[in-house]
């Protein structure tokens, strides 16, 4: 199986936080310390602090998009506000190295993907041009 991140639907994230009234509704959600958490689309890999795309297991899986869950890598090495981006099974941030790449079409990261149970158990890389075949472990 081999897909182009954007046949994955992957989009460039931004992550950022907002302080506002401890105990105060805002858009919806009410926050007890008053932080709230926000990630944007990002306008460059450059700028942005991670990569969202669905799961190339699930998405063959489901033969497309129904139904497949959402995978999200954060980047080394940039500066993602605390509380935001990924995080492993172990509960701690986890990031990965941009090895090269402009944008969506030529991103490639270091080192593979391993999501734990008790979700899926995808293990594979981010390479030139998409999700490259096969399984990395």
């Amino acid at each position: 199986m081999h897909y182009p991140l954007r046949q994955l639907e992957a989009r460039l994230g931004f992550n950022y936080i907002e302080q506002h009234t401890p105990g105060v509704f805002v858009n919806g959600v009410m926050s007890p310390d008053g932080v709230h958490r926000y990630r944007r689309l990002a306008e460059s890999l450059a700028e942005a602090h991670d990569i969202m795309f669905l799961c190339p297991l699930c998405y063959e899986k489901n033969g497309g998009a129904v139904g497949t869950h959402s995978v999200l890598v954060s980047f080394a090495g940039r500066e993602i506000p605390e509380g935001c981006g990924s995080i492993s099974s172990a509960g701690v941030p986890s990031r990965w190295t941009v090895v090269s790449g402009t944008g969506l079409d030529d991103l490639v990261l270091s080192p593979s993907i391993l999501l734990s149970p008790p979700g899926c158990t995808w293990h594979g890389f981010v390479g030139s041009s998409g999700i490259p075949p096969g399984h990395a472990g």
